[in-house]
């Protein structure tokens, strides 16, 4: 049987945030990259609609956000991209980019396709984050 949280370990559990080491064949050394915050998650959400009215899960402007504020900094936690670079993001290695911009959103439990657009009747169907097709009984970290 589970123990019952106090206030105390349920904000840990809720606040920590996840984080590991990347490594991809295309970059020159490891990253490290963390989950993402729900503010966060929804500003590079607002950010993707705000950007073209056209809502798609693999917005190029959305991946973009994610890895700009996902990638850190293993020292201070600070994001090692700044806001400046998304546009560079955007028009860079596309593989690279998603590949990356997965790996954050599958530490922080949310899957590409997780993105809601706002329109229920288009997210009918849609999970919520952490709860989508494919999320049920997987590790992260």
């Amino acid at each position: 049987m589970k123990t019952t949280l106090d206030r105390a370990a349920l904000l840990g559990a809720l606040t920590n945030l996840q984080r590991k080491t990347f490594t991809d064949p295309i970059l020159p050394g490891a990253l490290t990259i963390q989950e993402l915050t729900a503010r966060q998650r929804q500003q590079a959400n607002e950010a993707a609609l705000a950007a073209g009215g056209d809502f798609t899960p693999d917005n190029a402007l959305y991946r973009a956000c994610v890895v700009q504020q996902g990638v850190i900094d293993a020292k201070t936690g600070a994001p090692l991209l700044e806001a400046g670079d998304v546009e560079a993001l955007t028009n860079g290695r596309e593989q690279a980019v998603n590949r990356l911009a997965t790996a954050i959103l599958e530490l922080s439990g949310a899957l590409p396709g997780d993105l809601k657009s706002g329109d229920p009747a288009a997210d009918e169907g849609q999970s919520d984050a952490g709860a989508g097709a494919g999320t049920g009984g997987r590790k992260h970290g």
